[in-house]
């Protein structure tokens, strides 16, 4: 049988350390920033998306009244042939 000695750890643990405060911020205020934060990126998008159907719809609208208008000025309009 072989006798083998002891192990000896070639690294030593650092012990207790405290670790140094780099932010001095409450952890709940900071998620509070960043739900804010990313709240009103998506009302943003939300928004966009909107004022983007929005546009569409008026331009429909005043392609309509154009067809209208255009329509209106042909019935009204007297014909250069008539014999009033």
């Amino acid at each position: 049988m072989v006798q083998v000695g002891p192990i000896k750890p070639t690294l030593k643990s650092p012990g207790t350390k405290r670790l140094k405060l780099e932010f001095d911020k409450l952890l709940s205020s900071f998620d509070f920033s960043f739900n804010l934060r990313r709240y009103i990126m998506e009302l943003r998008n939300q928004l966009k998306t909107h004022l983007r159907m929005l546009d569409e719809t008026l331009r429909k609208m005043r392609e309509t009244q154009t067809d209208i208008d255009d329509r209106m000025a042909g019935a009204y309009t007297r014909s250069q042939f008539s014999s009033t």
